[in-house]
């Protein structure tokens, strides 16, 4: 079975946040009845004097939708600049390609031509976010390997063991970033991770600005142990999934190479 590996390039998170950044700046006059009608008259006048046709006339459905669309991908938007993760940019790749389909429908069946500049950039950011995915996609099952090397080796990936401490009160929405990065992948099975409570000690440096504790002061504080896997080729958006997610000024996330005995 063929499976896509999350996109590892800290280059591609920046795409997944610059598209929610054009869908936030695009949107946002669309989320309320107000801003609706100042767009709505903004782009018929456009498509008017560019000779593609006015924008149907206003009317409380059409305000309705459109309030409904803007008020969705505004705060679709928000979450992805805040904390982007790949698999966000694979789901709205997804997204986008269908409604450049429902986007070409209406300009078959007679919209004003304007929908062509939202066609073209929407296929663009669909293609960018889901082209890395289609790119890494490999078998789905175990890596051979060779006793006495990393596992994986011989077949070009090597496995890594994470290991992330974090507050109990942050433990859950580590976890999960950490498995939507694409972590946590044993041959057929998915999210797979360990969890434990351990006590963690600190002392904050001048300078810090500790989450937890105060500067010079010796802190123990329970924490959570969290144990995962991913391929070396996942590493780098897997940690910063978990920074993003992490309250610590600090991160600690550690990558172990695994070797078969």
């Amino acid at each position: 079975m063929i499976r896509p590996d999350a996109p590892s390039h800290p280059a591609y998170l920046r795409t997944v946040r610059a598209s929610a950044s054009y869908d936030f700046v695009v949107t946002v006059g669309f989320a309320t009845p107000w801003t609706y009608a100042l767009v709505h008259d903004v782009l018929s006048s456009l498509g008017e004097a560019l000779g593609w046709g006015a924008l149907p006339e206003l009317d409380p459905w059409q305000i309705l939708y459109a309030n409904l669309m803007g008020s969705v991908v505004v705060v679709w938007a928000a979450l992805r600049i805040v904390q982007p993760l790949p698999v966000h940019g694979f789901f709205d790749g997804i997204a986008r390609i269908l409604f450049s389909a429902w986007m070409a429908y209406a300009l078959v069946s007679g919209a004003s031509r304007i929908l062509w500049l939202f066609l073209t950039v929407e296929v663009a950011w669909g293609v960018v976010q889901l082209a890395p995915w289609l790119r890494n996609r490999r078998p789905g099952a175990g890596h051979g390997h060779r006793a006495g090397r990393p596992v994986g080796q011989g077949s070009g990936t090597t496995r890594l063991k994470i290991e992330i401490s974090v507050p109990e009160s942050h433990a859950e929405g580590v976890l999960e970033a950490l498995h939507a990065a694409g972590a946590g992948r044993v041959g057929e099975y998915a999210r797979c991770s360990s969890i434990w409570k351990v006590t963690g000690t600190w002392q904050a440096l001048p300078g810090a600005r500790p989450y937890d504790g105060e500067v010079g002061v010796t802190q123990h504080s329970e924490e959570c142990r969290i144990e995962s896997v991913c391929d070396a080729d996942q590493a780098s958006a897997v940690r910063q999934a978990v920074r993003d997610a992490h309250p610590y000024e600090q991160a600690v996330i550690h990558f172990l190479p695994l070797y078969e005995p």
